[in-house]
């Protein structure tokens, strides 16, 4: 007999949990559905069609969440019925989805490794793909070669492991050789953190040094895995908590209105933690200095001068130097710092435009909403629509 609760009813959960970020994103649903007072019932069993039916049938959900890593063919919306249903991810087995979803933000980790990797020059780039060849993987692929496109002064070459799955022993070699022939140095994203023990392996066996030869930056920011490798490992921290809140407020929004256009949102990435893996290779520590003030404080009402003073040396000298080790003025960088977080929080729709410019260390939303167009060549609305009103389409 289906069970009833009090304050709003029952949504089910298909997911299996087995990564961290499955894990994260639960932890978000069930903190969403807390404040709703809705009462999550996780399902592990394969999402097949009779499973469903007999789950909508025990419980009379209001609601059905699915995290679609898993599946093995498109999800078919007959057996939900009218019931609301959201998927924390994307159906890769469909060209368009046809349910409202919740998406990673591919750009944003993307910009953030190549900031990462942006105090210095490389020869090449180069991507290191999740084997499963998940949808995310090879979004995450484009993103990364569209941010080295944007970034690089010319042409560089791009480069993507196409070789057999590094757990498979052909694999272990196919991985060496792959990362032995790239053009050194060269910047490697890698698609998750799982995949940095392989890769590190890989490169110990083909003689390749980390960061000297190859500087590695992840995705996840795990630490059991980030801070056990030599050098430690850095990392893009993704909010998947976020995936998970979003996914209650989808089916909030469908059960308001089951007529509403079918909705994808994102969740960005929100920092990075540098480590030892993108090296430090700026060789004067002034401008070593300099730099990680930057990345503490561009946030606050931080000017030219704050930097200078924190370098420990003269106006003149400073800018020449920095400029010489990082090809930006120190203007430029606290300015592109900020920029690139106001990116990140454009995509969180639940920040008003006119909090981002404070976010962002401006004390002045006028001047930064300027600067924003002046640059960009939209308002800060109309970027943000432009992005979020995007769906995932896949190739």
């Amino acid at each position: 007999m289906p069970m009833n609760i009090s304050r709003g009813g029952i949504v089910l959960l298909f997911s299996d949990q087995r990564h961290e970020a499955q894990r994260e994103k639960v932890a978000g649903v069930y903190s969403a559905s807390f404040h709703r007072g809705w009462q999550i019932v996780p399902i592990t069993e394969y999402p097949s069609e009779d499973v469903i039916r007999r789950e909508i049938k025990t419980w009379n959900p209001i609601g059905v969440i699915v995290d679609p890593i898993s599946l093995r063919g498109p999800l078919s919306r007959s057996p939900f019925g009218s019931i609301p249903v959201v998927l924390m991810g994307v159906d890769d087995n469909r060209r368009r989805q046809i349910f409202d979803c919740t998406a990673n933000d591919d750009l944003t980790p993307a910009q953030m490794a190549i900031k990462a990797l942006s105090s210095r020059r490389f020869d090449a780039y180069a991507y290191f793909p999740h084997p499963s060849g998940q949808y995310w993987s090879r979004k995450r692929c484009e993103a990364f070669r569209s941010c080295v496109n944007a970034h690089a002064a010319k042409r560089i070459p791009f480069l993507i492991y196409s070789g057999s799955d590094p757990e498979q022993l052909e694999g272990q070699q196919a991985l060496s050789d792959w990362i032995r022939s790239l053009p050194k140095p060269c910047g490697v994203f890698l698609a998750t953190d799982q995949l940095a023990t392989a890769f590190y392996v890989a490169a110990a066996r083909a003689k390749v040094s980390i960061p000297n030869e190859v500087a590695v930056v992840g995705v996840d920011d795990l630490e059991f895995i980030c801070q056990n490798l030599n050098p430690h490992l850095t990392s893009v921290d993704v909010d998947f908590s976020k995936a998970g809140e979003i996914a209650i407020e989808l089916i909030e929004r469908r059960i308001n209105d089951p007529k509403a256009d079918r909705e994808t949102r994102y969740y960005p990435a929100t920092g990075i933690t540098r480590r030892g893996s993108t090296g430090d290779v700026i060789i004067d520590a002034r401008v070593r200095k300099a730099l990680a003030y930057i990345e503490e404080h561009f946030t606050e009402s931080l000017s030219v001068a704050d930097v200078v003073m924190e370098m420990g040396c003269c106006r003149r000298l400073a800018e020449r130097v920095f400029t010489a080790a990082t090809g930006k003025s120190i203007l430029d960088k606290i300015r592109e710092n900020r920029l690139e977080r106001a990116y990140m929080l454009l995509r969180d729709q639940t920040i008003p435009v006119d909090d981002i410019p404070s976010l962002c260390g401006y004390e002045s939303v006028g001047h930064f909403k300027n600067y924003f167009k002046r640059i960009t060549g939209k308002t800060m609305r109309q970027w943000r629509n432009q992005v979020t009103v995007a769906t995932v389409d896949l190739p």
